[in-house]
């Protein structure tokens, strides 16, 4: 909610303002001559301040574009690039900047497919009009298709579904798609949110046909646990996880993401349960304005089928 972005950054900008105060006092204490009791103690809190300021203002404006390869169980020689974008959470900390990175970026990459895969804004449904440069989105042939997260719940679904349809996405709401790559076909199916929303795995994937290859769309990466085995998919893509969005090098995610996966199944590829599953760590934030170790990533799938 809006007090909750209030409340983190006037806990940010405090700190960066009280620990730059402390550093300018130490400073002028070291000129004095007490410089081998006050240096180290300065450099702390000079590391501390350049981390803050760099994961709160700087790392979540560095969108990078990240590949994967995956090779299909059972496929061939067939490719396919797929986009896979998640958690814009336009609203307190994003906007249309964003998007207008996002799609620059995505344009030169000109994917097969792109997939969409929930939290478009983070409460307020009128930030969805900050999707506006989503007109000049590259047309991939095999189309758009999108997926709604908890957060579009915080605003009206209908109209935030009804505003992306005018850029030509498909919502996929508990059901699939058949779509031909070449001489195979391939079977596009999403689910509602797993939080909010009416997710209903069996409708979503009961309509694949034996021979297509099956990419499954849900917002949350639980819903992996929630798919019986006699429904088959080849590639869950999921987002949610942001990372785990405040991350350190050899730790991982500094807090658990809110799923029911272990924390370090937050972002990338996984073969999980015998099925494979991928995460994108997503392009906003929610809660404090940060990213550390772990920019926004417009992840690019290229796979074998």
């Amino acid at each position: 909610m809006a007090w909750e972005n209030i409340l983190f950054d006037a806990i940010i900008y405090f700190f960066l303002i009280a620990v730059g105060a402390g550093i300018l006092e130490l400073g002028d204490r070291v000129r004095k001559g007490r410089r081998f009791l006050f240096l180290p103690l300065i450099f702390v809190l000079m590391f501390s301040w350049l981390v803050v300021f760099y994961g709160s203002f700087i790392e979540p404006r560095m969108i990078v574009e990240k590949n994967y390869d995956l090779a299909l169980a059972g496929g061939g020689e067939q490719e396919i690039k797929v986009v896979v974008l998640g958690d814009f959470h336009l609203g307190p900390y994003n906007d249309e900047y964003l998007i207008k990175n996002v799609v620059s970026r995505v344009n030169k990459v000109k994917p097969d497919l792109i997939l969409l895969v929930g939290d478009y804004i983070s409460y307020d449904t009128d930030a969805v009009a900050g999707f506006a440069p989503f007109f000049d989105l590259w047309m991939p042939p095999l189309g758009i298709y999108a997926v709604t997260g908890n957060h579009d719940y915080e605003g009206n679904i209908d109209e935030i579904i009804s505003a992306f349809e005018v850029y030509n996405i498909n919502f996929l709401r508990n059901e699939g798609v058949a779509v031909k790559m070449g001489e195979e076909e391939i079977f596009i199916a999403g689910v509602d949110d797993y939080w909010y929303g009416d997710m209903d795995v069996t409708n979503a994937l009961i309509r694949a046909l034996p021979g297509q290859k099956v990419i499954f769309l849900a917002h949350n990466p639980d819903v992996m646990n929630y798919v019986p085995e006699t429904l088959r998919f080849d590639l869950m893509v999921s987002g949610h996880a942001h990372g785990g969005q405040i991350r350190l090098p050899f730790i991982g995610s500094v807090v658990q993401p809110p799923t029911d996966l272990p924390r370090n199944v937050a972002r990338g590829l996984f073969e999980w349960g015998g099925r494979n599953l991928f995460i994108t760590p997503g392009l906003g934030e929610v809660g404090p304005r940060a990213r550390l170790f772990n920019p926004p990533e417009i992840s690019v799938l290229n796979i074998t089928f």
